[in-house]
């Protein structure tokens, strides 16, 4: 099964019948807004949580779900065999190598960028190494295209005081892309996993395309700890 949310019927009719079956558990009447009123957890009771959490996770195993990832690249090539994870020594030696070509050669804020990746949990809050980051639904993700604005994404924007010249250099060169894939379920970090869940239910129970109302123009995300497999990957845009 793969899960498009543009698209409501690609949630499977088990699935479907059984959020409305339960909707009493996953709806809070005091709240008119999508976000508050439905969810896995409304019930607030930690049995019954986990007796539909599980319930979800058993029925989406194997499935896949629609979403995009952003990015800037230098190489167009190597993105079309799959994304990999950030690897914070990997990613220096590849921005070093761009710099190189560039001939970037200010040793200052190289030192600088060294510095940044190779400690970056005390310049870029939450875990950022070995994970990927996707948005979904496919057709609101234009909303997260500032992710292309630098080869390195939030890692060199969050950073560009310390390093500017590389930040400049590093928006001009470069290609920017949106990646539409799908997404494995089973690989999705627990967390995310139960946005997704949530995002299922609220689609069945709001009874109309919440995408175009409410939620119009925004995104959700999730992350992955693996890499993608090229054969996840569904089409590379060139954004403009």
């Amino acid at each position: 099964m793969i899960i498009d949310f543009d698209n409501a019927d690609s949630v499977q009719k088990n699935i479907k019948d059984y959020i409305l079956e339960n909707a009493r558990d996953f709806t809070c009447e005091q709240y008119d807004n999508l976000i508050d009123r439905y969810s896995l957890c409304k019930s607030l009771n930690d049995d019954v949580i986990r007796i539909h959490r599980d319930w979800f996770n058993t029925q989406l195993r194997g499935s896949k779900i629609c979403a995009g990832h952003f990015s800037r690249v230098y190489d167009l090539s190597k993105i079309e065999q799959g994304i990999v994870t950030l690897d914070c020594e990997n990613h220096l030696a590849q921005i070093k190598d761009i710099l190189n070509i560039e001939n970037f050669e200010d040793k200052k804020e190289i030192d600088a960028l060294e510095e940044i990746l190779l400690n970056l949990s005390k310049y870029l809050g939450g875990i950022r190494e070995k994970r990927l980051s996707f948005f979904y639904p496919a057709s609101h993700t234009r909303a997260c295209a500032h992710y292309t604005e630098a080869i390195g994404g939030e890692v060199i924007k969050f950073n560009k005081e310390k390093i500017p010249n590389i930040y400049q250099l590093l928006c001009k060169v470069g290609i920017p892309i949106l990646v539409r894939a799908t997404v494995p379920f089973d690989e999705i970090i627990d967390y995310w996993k139960g946005q997704v869940i949530d995002n299922i239910i609220r689609m069945t129970l709001a009874g109309e395309p919440i995408w175009k109302g409410e939620l119009d123009g925004r995104c959700f995300e999730l992350q992955i700890e693996n890499c993608l497999k090229k054969k996840n990957i569904k089409e590379v845009i060139i954004l403009g």
